[in-house]
């Protein structure tokens, strides 16, 4: 039987900071996008807003032929990213239904495509969906086995957000399995070095990920500090982006 934590003040605090701190970034993050591009995509006008035309669609038959539609308009255009992008989002939409065939066979023509033309943000992003998809059937062993390859190779790479990606993967799935310690540490790791490579929102969401860690190990106190940061970076990310 897992061992219930004694919650003590610090804990508390540390609980109601984090309903805050989870909150208030899930809000921030749709505002900071809007607020600092256009087209944050980064791609050709046009596919942007065939883009966003797409993602009001309800229906997933219908979000996939126009995905179909803007990869073949990339490819017109010779707009490479726009390519992954139309392959990531075909990705994501399978990943809500649970079709393995199709995420598989998706995820290896978006590494492939975006391997050659040196988009590894989109090679990364497709590993962790794939490797996700995985924990969500529970499949820990591929999962696993996948994440620790990732982390590896973003490490070989020296690659920011495939190494903060393979962070992430690597706090899910030792969360999941509830080795808090591994869960702590890979989220640590995480705080630290986007502090040194990557803007200082990147690991807003991993300070949740230790400070959870940190309560489940009985260290309320810590926890309380840790979310204390957090909310710090949040609030400066509001006065800098004025949301």
């Amino acid at each position: 039987m897992k061992k219930v934590p004694l919650y003590d003040t610090n804990t508390i605090k540390a609980l109601k900071a984090m309903a805050v701190i989870v909150l208030s970034v899930l809000s921030l993050c749709c505002k900071v996008e809007a607020a600092t591009y256009n087209n944050p995509q980064n791609i050709h006008d046009e596919l942007y807003a065939y883009y966003q035309k797409m993602q009001r669609f309800e229906y997933r038959k219908q979000r996939l032929l126009m995905a179909d539609t803007l990869y073949n308009m990339a490819v017109k255009k010779q707009d490479k990213k726009a390519q992954c992008v139309a392959l990531a989002y075909k990705m994501s939409n399978y990943m809500q239904y649970k079709d393995e065939k199709a995420i598989v066979a998706d995820s290896e023509r978006l590494c492939r495509i975006a391997k050659q033309y040196g988009y590894l943000q989109y090679y990364f992003y497709s590993q962790n969906m794939l490797a996700t998809y995985y924990l969500t059937t529970g499949n820990i062993g591929m999962t696993m086995e996948m994440t620790n390859k990732l982390y590896e190779e973003s490490v070989r790479v020296k690659h920011p957000y495939g190494r903060l990606s393979a962070l992430s993967l690597l706090c899910k799935l030792n969360n999941h399995v509830d080795d808090q310690e591994a869960t702590l540490k890979y989220a640590l790791e995480a705080i630290e070095y986007s502090k040194k490579e990557l803007p200082k929102e990147s690991a807003i969401l991993f300070y949740e990920y230790a400070s959870v860690a940190y309560i489940d190990l009985n260290k309320g106190d810590k926890a309380y500090n840790l979310l204390k940061e957090g909310l710090a970076i949040h609030q400066t990310l509001r006065r800098e982006y004025n949301v």
